[in-house]
């Protein structure tokens, strides 16, 4: 169960009337970021999405658990033979942006028994500057609290009936839930970046969890290195063609956390106060891509000596930051870095095997 799910339809599963692919094509079609829900006779199992790609399958049948290849093969031939039932849900985009780099996920050695202990969990994670999720499991409900760079993000709660509550009025009944003095059992996860990037957005290639023909793409971690490589390459040339820049970073659009960034030394001291600003630009940025906005987008904020522009990668769910003082036109640097954005997208999804179309 995934707090902050939303129920979007239902249907019955007969032998030989629905093929795991038919199932798979209609949740590509909409774009589904959510996951399917396949209960069968004999076992169960769970697709994961991320704008309409499977980037995660668990299949399990008694005792055993599939994943990957093997879980996409047990449900097909399952699907074929077998009655059951399909569930899907959306998820909300914060949430599942976290649970697609999820990793290392473990239970709590003490479980949580009041809203001390829960407290003192979060402080230990700020302290440790965590990103992730704690996933808490209570009688009356379910929370998904999530994690970015050691601050809390946001909250879900969904009740034993399958109402959901987010934010606010979500942490007042997980606290609520924790006040009647029974324990809870908790699970803390990593989000990794190397686990994100891994999961390919090619469609029909299914982050290669499918069985299929495709060459093996590269190792998360080669992966990784090349595409910092490419982030430091990009915030170089930045540099170079707009030298009155003092400082520039690529942050990602859901987490916050800056994966590269370029200072030019104390001249950056000045626009310090402006850099503070920048989440600012991430939560507009994150609202205008929730709501389907996958065209390039820039936005920009003034002080009296100085600007920040912020340039959104859409299809590499990044953004580009660049503070400015004002010895160069406002245009041309927006010109420059939309540029500048477009060409990085386009090399960082070239490595990972994707096309962008123009």
């Amino acid at each position: 169960m995934f707090a902050g799910r939303k129920f979007l339809h239902s249907f019955e599963l007969r032998p030989g009337r629905v093929s795991l692919d038919d199932l798979l094509a209609s949740c590509q079609r909409s774009g589904l970021t959510g996951f399917a829900e396949v209960k069968l006779s004999g076992g169960a199992g769970m697709i994961v999405y991320y704008f309409g790609n499977e980037v995660n399958v668990i299949y399990r049948e008694g005792n055993l658990a599939f994943h990957g290849a093997q879980a996409f093969t047990k449900l097909r031939s399952q699907i074929a033979t077998l009655e059951g039932s399909v569930s899907v849900y959306e998820l909300p985009m914060d949430a599942a942006h976290l649970l697609r780099g999820i990793s290392n996920r473990r239970k709590l050695g003490d479980p949580l028994a009041s809203v001390e202990d829960l407290q003192e969990l979060l402080t230990q994670l700020e302290t440790d500057l965590h990103t992730g999720i704690v996933e808490i499991q209570t009688e009356p409900g379910t929370a998904l609290v999530l994690i970015v760079a050691g601050r809390l993000s946001n909250t879900y709660w969904e009740t034993s009936g399958g109402a959901t509550f987010e934010k606010g009025e979500a942490r007042e009944r997980l606290d609520a839930a924790l006040r009647r003095g029974v324990p809870a059992a908790g699970f803390v996860s990593e989000f990794s970046r190397e686990a994100w990037r891994s999961r390919s957005e090619t469609p029909g290639d299914a982050a290669g969890l499918r069985p299929s023909e495709r060459p093996e793409a590269l190792p998360a971690e080669q992966m990784a290195d090349e595409e910092a490589a490419l982030r430091t390459r990009t915030l170089e040339r930045v540099q170079t063609e707009l030298p009155s820049m003092t400082f520039s970073a690529f942050i990602d659009l859901y987490t916050g956390a800056t994966v590269a960034r370029r200072v030019r030394g104390h001249e950056a001291i000045p626009t310090a106060l402006l850099a503070e600003k920048l989440p600012s630009f991430l939560s507009y940025l994150r609202d205008v891509i929730e709501a389907g906005a996958d065209e390039l987008l820039a936005v920009e904020i003034s002080s009296r000596d100085a600007f920040a522009v912020a340039v959104l990668s859409a299809p590499t769910r990044e953004v580009l930051v660049m503070i400015s003082d004002r010895s160069q036109p406002a245009s041309l640097i927006h010109g420059t870095l939309e540029r500048t954005v477009e060409r990085y997208a386009r090399q960082a999804l070239a490595a990972r095997g994707t096309v962008v179309a123009r």
